[in-house]
């Protein structure tokens, strides 16, 4: 109601008014929105908490016009994921004025994903009208051809082969050696390969995957060198207990994340340890874009 920069002169009408209401709140709602009825004062504090986006890019159309494009990466179903996607498009528009479009990528099949957009009727009743609605795409990653990534100089974007169409076992070894005949720096050209293995173990069995790198003597060689043996074999022997899944999930995660930053820290490692299995599968489909900063806030380490 009232401008915190009114001048001083000005009467304050909000505090008048705001007791008014409040001592007869059932004769306001008769006023304004007859036939409900009051339950009670609810805090009008709006709090802030911090959020982090997956993506957020300002982008450009042929014509010159500008907005925001948010894209959230999702390697599982999160009930609230359509919640979330809302709440960030807004905050989104909110500070930087440009209008939002939200797409959500599933790097994993799943059988019912979120149908846009997020509708909230008043009172969850689908007969009264809408009170929000927030739309927003969603991408199944698996439908994508892979030759759509595999571009000549499109290095960086290679390892979602390992998640997009017809993915097996041996077109992303192919992959893979393309991604060692490519004209890249050694370390890079181990940092993609890693990130391609890492990234086909979200569809394809684990001990398939080792046995054919195993067979493979360049993939064997870079997987050794970049430490994920390690995993691939604890994985293969553990495959089928739901403890060992969890174990190598953290030893990927932990391995992936010393690839990209170097040692971790211990405070680092500890919310590893104790991270779900959920956060974990999120921090290494992101390992190559997030900053250190980014790692600790999935793990709610502020």
């Amino acid at each position: 109601m009232g401008s915190p920069e009114a001048p001083s002169n000005r009467p304050d009408y909000d505090q008048p008014l705001k007791r008014l209401v409040t001592r007869a709140p059932q004769g306001f709602l008769e006023l304004i929105a007859p036939g409900l009825t009051w339950q009670g004062e609810l805090s009008p504090e709006l709090p802030a908490a911090s959020r982090q986006a997956d993506i957020v890019w300002k982008v450009a159309r042929a014509d010159g016009h500008t907005g925001v494009l948010h894209v959230e990466l999702q390697t599982k179903v999160d009930a609230d994921i359509a919640m979330r996607v809302a709440e960030y498009g807004t905050r989104i528009w909110l500070r930087e004025k440009l209008s939002v479009r939200s797409i959500v990528v599933f790097l994993r099949r799943a059988q019912t994903l979120p149908q846009p957009p997020l509708v909230v009727h008043w009172m969850d009743d689908v007969q009264e009208e809408e009170s929000f609605r927030y739309p927003f795409r969603v991408m199944r990653l698996w439908d994508f051809p892979r030759e759509r990534v595999l571009a000549a100089g499109n290095y960086p974007l290679w390892p979602l082969a390992s998640l997009m169409a017809d993915t097996t076992v041996e077109n992303t070894l192919a992959v893979a050696e393309r991604l060692a005949a490519a004209p890249l720096p050694r370390a890079e050209q181990h940092e993609l390969s890693s990130t391609l293995m890492l990234l086909a173990t979200v569809n394809l069995p684990v001990d398939a995957l080792f046995d054919a790198i195993r067979r493979h003597p360049i993939m064997e060689d870079i997987i050794e060198e970049s430490g994920f043996a390690q995993y691939f074999r604890q994985r293969g022997r553990e495959e089928g207990r739901e403890e060992g899944r969890e174990d190598g999930q953290r030893q990927m995660t932990r391995l992936a994340l010393e690839g990209r930053f170097g040692p971790l820290p211990a405070d680092l490692l500890a919310a590893l340890n104790t991270a779900t299995t959920g956060i974990l599968l999120e921090i290494v489909a992101h390992v190559s874009t997030d900053s250190p900063e980014q790692v600790r806030q999935r793990l709610g380490m502020g």
